[in-house]
């Protein structure tokens, strides 16, 4: 269970990146990178619901094309290097997540985690998920034009 709530998280993180690479993107791309960011961050929410991979093979195949749509914008420069990692990360961590769902199928449930391993675990997961997310977000074009925290707005506190 521990390990498919990361792949949900890693979903919601990439889901969170795509959508500030459409923000910054032409409309013929923004529109194709909006719907795989609603469809992965709609997984990540269903995934973290369910407590378990779901749709394992649909997720891998997910990740296959996301990856070459991101290397494609790569070259193309509309996606920076830093959010390429990212989302390679990301999308990686979803993949071995899915084929271990798939490998494993409904042939054996893994205990119940205790709740203080399970909190503790989350959490690290979830910073980890935010340690890739946050740089990657902030070299898309909308975190360049943000404003740095502690800055003066017009002359205003």
């Amino acid at each position: 269970m521990i390990g498919q709530l990361w792949s949900a998280l890693a979903a919601i993180g990439s889901g969170l990146i795509l959508m500030a690479v459409a923000a910054g993107a032409d409309p013929r791309v923004a529109i194709p990178l909006i719907i795989a960011a609603a469809a992965e961050l709609a997984w990540g929410v269903l995934t973290m619901r369910a407590g378990r991979v779901i749709a394992p093979r649909t997720a891998l195949i997910a990740c296959g094309i996301v990856l070459a749509a991101a290397t494609a914008l790569l070259f193309t420069r509309t996606i920076g290097l830093v959010p390429f990692v990212a989302l390679l990360t990301l999308h990686w961590i979803t993949a071995v997540f899915a084929a271990l769902r798939l490998r494993r199928g409904s042939r054996r449930s893994s205990p119940a985690p205790r709740s203080g391993a399970f909190v503790l675990t989350l959490t690290v997961q979830a910073m980890l998920v935010a340690a890739i997310t946050t740089p990657a977000l902030a070299q898309t074009e909308p975190g360049a034009s943000a404003v740095p925290h502690g800055t003066l707005h017009d002359g205003h506190h």
